[in-house]
């Protein structure tokens, strides 16, 4: 009913062809077999009639099985060769031999099969189509795409690689327009649906008239050498000027040939292609349809399909324009929504099965905002739901007098809009003046030569003046990028390791160094900070309430720890000291209100608790005298006290009175009540620390400052485990250089009589120095039962997390003062230490103790070690005072002793030794970015050069393109 038309004049006008598929249906239903019609004459009737897959499927219904399956051996002898799991490259041979469908190949043998394939293949080429004629139900099999790694058994399946490989091989449709082609990937790509958008006169036409023409160029000059159908629906295809565009093509292609410096066995093989790429030839193979109504538009679609199997080098279908009848001839947009999908469902398909370029070539309406001004804009016609139809949306629109193209949609390419222009010879670049544009022809007339010249040995660009960078240069980059960077990264290494040994020589402790003076008389600031515990309600807490503890504070002491009586032992291996540790108020640094000789805080009675404890350990009639001396004196449990005389001691009348009623007794009963100390001290002044030996770091720098003994001591005696005994670690003002956040560091603590360990937290600034900060785990303040590594701490018994007992650290003494040390207001301690108080509140950076380590020297920028000093109460049977009281742990004061680097002294450090640091380290990484950066570059040449050579074969041998100008005729 529709046949094309290749000749120069208008095609003939169609009748009704909306009417196909019900006529069909109708000749289907005349012919179906009777009793008396034969077999032979049925399946000629049917082969006659090319009744359609689906007309068919109806009839199958209503048959009798007999003749089922004869419609069915029928369709079988129809099966096309492309749905059977062969290699894409046999069946292309097979498709340029004649061979189509199954009733090809059902007597040819596999000898008989000179295809240019091997014997062994033909064979298996046969077995597989004959085998197939033999499987049930084949009638309804669906096409699927075959390859060598298919390892899909289900019929319309594939495989990722398969579609990479059919994608690849699948090509594209130049425009003659080199950005325009930039932007599609590299032209129209085949195998999808490619839309164009546009208002009147944009030049849509001028484009499906350029690709009808361009997708026929030959194999040999890169080109798809395929066939076009254009569908009409406008009356908008002029042959005069497909003559233009085919005339510009051919003479294009002639310059090419002309200028190229290759041999004469190269430029008769280029001369025999250009034979074949005549205006004859070109117009024959452009297969024009008028349709006139949308239902010719929706029956021509029907026929394609029979159409492309009796054409088999069809690459392109152009429709333009899709929007034209079904903007105007409907009033019902459902069934137009409808219509166009079915319709956009059969081109898809052509384009899949038959991998062939689908172009839309779409109109352009008018979408109204819905705003208070009302402003209008164009939109692509059809709808939002017809943009779903194609997989490339290309918006061609005007600004300033110039043509430009957006694109719009593309599941592979980032949007991007291009100039172009119309000219006498077709679509082509914009170029602002003439010398680019002679610019440009001299440059591609030059490349295209070197391509012609090395296209016979199957080389495009290789070398020489071909690439875009050169081979030797991109190698060049590559080679010295990656030796910079393996530089930056040696001198990285080497670099650090010479500056850390430099230090490290420097570090050690020598008689007469600056860094010894520095190590005997600390010039960091070092200030021991006491905040004291004033319980407000002291009434209420002796008729049982809770006390309410309020902090007092910070009382701030300047603290000196010059080192005396040093000794150089062991070849200077070692050296031993003792420290004298002086404590002077600092006004300054204290709170704004804080005077410890007039400030009187109410505290616990720590004379009374002290003999209560005592007391409780004696007979009864001891603990009756220390009653009434207790009554005598009208002490209570708490008491107020002047912050000077609870801190650095003061003589209590208490003690006084006890030791004199035991001198006054008889010597037996003197033993029944031990002495007590006269003067009672949280805290001691002007003593020294004991004597010390640590190591010099002159044969092992790991071991610079650490302690080798303390008072005679390698290890102590006062804890019951060895590893509790352990005198590890140093002072904590200096650690041995190059500390690593993997390492555990370690301080001895004089006032504890342990060792504390520290793991790396964070990192941290200190006036400008990079920092490595260390805390103590809250594993290392566990109680035996939840880290039986502290067992050995648990001395007379075992206390809750958080607690540790001090006494066997003091003096000895017949009667110790019950002193306990946790963390400021109990933090990481259990939770049961808080219960019997209230107004504590423990956090982290409050409370919590820490070192800001500089790693590569080891010093200690910022130091801040915190300790509570708690005394155990609890009620003691004849002593009233203590009668009603929960037994707890009382907090009378904290510690914060903090030592911090100086301004001054940050800057000396950062300028004459971490510098160097900075310095290697800005050359390591300039240097390394060199490199990186240059290996980068070289990767990023060699896929341009990579893409370029790709694009070579087929956009340099098109040639001098774009030899128009905007001043030529704009037709469209």
């Amino acid at each position: 009913m529709f046949q094309p038309s290749n000749r120069l004049e208008e095609p003939p006008i169609t009748n009704a062809p909306c009417l196909l598929l019900s006529l069909r249906v109708t000749r289907l239903w005349s012919v179906a077999p009777d009793s008396a019609q034969s077999v032979t004459t049925f399946v000629g009737q049917l082969r006659a009639n090319l009744i359609e897959r689906r007309s068919v499927d109806l009839l199958r219904v209503s048959l009798p099985n007999a003749w089922k399956r004869v419609v069915d051996n029928f369709l079988l002898m129809q099966r096309e060769l492309c749905t059977f799991p062969l290699a894409s490259n046999y069946l292309h041979k097979l498709s340029n031999a004649g061979y189509i469908t199954v009733d090809d190949l059902k007597d040819v043998t596999p000898t008989e099969l000179n295809l240019g394939i091997d014997k062994e293949e033909s064979l298996k080429i046969v077995q597989t189509v004959r085998s197939t004629k033999d499987s049930s139900q084949s009638w309804n099999k669906k096409p699927t795409i075959s390859g060598k790694h298919s390892s899909s058994s289900i019929p319309g399946s594939t495989n990722a690689f398969d579609l990479l490989q059919q994608e690849q091989s699948a090509g594209s449709i130049v425009t003659f327009c080199e950005k325009f082609d930039d932007m599609l990937g590299g032209g129209v790509p085949v195998g999808k649906i490619t839309e164009f958008c546009g208002a009147p006169g944009i030049g849509k036409t001028q484009i499906g008239m350029q690709l009808a023409v361009d997708v026929q160029i030959p194999d040999e000059f890169g080109g798809l050498d395929g066939e076009a159908i254009y569908i009409d629906t406008e009356g908008s295809f002029i042959v005069e000027r497909v003559l233009d565009i085919a005339t510009a093509a051919i003479r294009h292609i002639t310059n090419v040939v002309q200028s190229s410096d290759a041999d004469e066995t190269e430029r008769g093989l280029l001369n025999e292609a250009l034979k074949k790429f005549h205006m004859e030839s070109i117009l024959s193979r452009i297969y024009v349809f008028r349709c006139h109504d949308y239902m010719q538009l929706i029956a021509l679609s029907h026929v394609l399909p029979d159409f492309l199997e009796e054409h088999p080098k069809v690459k392109l279908i152009v429709v333009d324009s899709i929007a034209f009848h079904f903007r105007h001839d409907f009033d019902d947009l459902a069934l137009r929504a409808r219509l166009l999908n079915g319709l956009a469902q059969s081109f898809i398909k052509m384009a899949c099965e038959r991998q062939l370029a689908v172009v839309f070539m779409n109109q352009m309406t008018t979408r109204v905002k819905t705003t208070q001004l009302g402003q209008s804009h164009l939109i692509p016609a059809l709808g939002e739901s017809w943009g779903h139809a194609s997989t490339i949306r290309v918006v061609l629109y005007w600004e300033d007098n110039q043509r430009f193209a957006n694109l719009y949609k593309s599941p592979s390419r980032q949007e991007m809009i291009i100039p172009f222009q119309i000219t006498a010879d077709g679509v082509r670049d914009c170029f602002t003046n003439k010398l680019q544009q002679s610019h440009k022809d001299s440059k591609e007339a030059h490349t295209i030569g070197h391509v012609i010249r090395n296209m016979a040995n199957g080389e495009f660009a290789s070398k020489g003046a071909c690439c875009v960078v050169g081979c030797k240069k991109i190698a060049f980059l590559l080679t010295f990028g990656i030796l910079l960077v393996i530089a930056g990264v040696t001198l990285y290494f080497e670099m650090d390791r010479y500056i850390q040994n430099k230090i490290n020589d420097n570090l050690v402790l020598k008689p007469g160094s600056s860094v010894t003076k520095e190590w005997i008389n600390p010039s960091v600031p070092i200030y021991l900070q006491f905040y004291i515990f004033d319980i407000s309600n002291p009434m209420e807490a002796k008729q049982g309430k809770r006390p309410y503890l309020v902090q007092k504070g910070p009382y701030s002491y300047r603290e000196h720890r010059p080192k005396q009586n040093v000794t150089w032992n062991s070849n200077t291996e070692t050296v031993t000291y003792n420290e004298k540790m002086s404590f002077v108020f600092d006004a300054e640094t204290s709170c704004d209100t804080c005077d410890p000789f007039t400030d009187i805080v109410t505290t616990v009675n720590i004379p009374l608790v002290t003999l209560a404890e005592a007391a409780g350990k004696l007979p009864k009639i001891a603990r009756d005298a220390i009653s009434l001396i207790f009554d005598g004196f009208q002490e209570k449990l708490y008491t107020k006290r002047r912050v000077q005389d609870l801190l650095w001691g003061y003589p209590d009348p208490i003690f006084k009175e006890y030791n004199d009623l035991r001198d006054d007794l008889p010597k037996f009963l003197q033993e029944y009540l031990p002495e007590v100390p006269f003067i009672i001290a949280l805290q001691q002044n002007n003593t020294y620390d004991g004597v010390t030996s640590v190591f010099t770091g002159k044969t092992d720098i790991s071991m610079l400052v650490h302690w080798m003994d303390w008072k005679g001591m390698t290890k102590l005696q006062v804890w019951k485990t060895r590893y509790a005994n352990m005198i590890n670690g140093t002072d904590g003002s200096q650690f041995a250089p190059g500390i690593s956040k993997d390492d555990t560091l370690y301080v001895f603590v004089t006032q504890l009589c342990r060792s504390l360990y520290f793991t790396h937290e964070t990192e941290s600034d200190v006036h400008g120095i990079e920092a490595l900060q260390f805390t103590v785990p809250s594993k290392a303040f566990l109680n035996a039962t939840a880290n039986p590594d502290n067992e050995g701490f648990c001395t007379k018994k075992c206390y809750p997390s958080g607690i540790l007992d001090i006494g066997v650290c003091q003096p000895p003494s017949p009667i110790a003062i019950p002193l306990f040390i946790s963390a400021p207001h109990f933090y990481l301690g259990d939770k049961s230490l808080l219960k019997p108080l209230e107004g504590l509140s423990p956090n982290k950076a409050d409370h919590g103790t820490f070192l800001n380590i500089e790693p590569h020297i080891g010093i200690s920028l910022w130091s801040s070690k915190r300790l509570q000093i708690n005394v155990k109460v609890e009620p003691v049977d004849g002593i009233s005072q203590t009668s009603g009281i929960p037994s707890m742990f009382f907090p009378v004061l904290y510690i914060n002793e903090t030592a911090t680097i100086d301004s001054s002294t940050a800057e000396k450090l950062k300028s004459q030794v971490l510098s160097k640091f900075t310095l290697v380290h800005a050359i390591e990484l300039g240097v390394v970015s060199l490199g990186g950066l240059l290996i980068i570059i070289a990767f990023i040449l060699f896929i341009v050069r990579t893409l370029h050579l790709r694009k070579m074969r087929r956009r340099m041998l098109i040639g001098l393109i774009n030899r128009g100008s905007e001043t030529s005729p704009l037709l469209s």
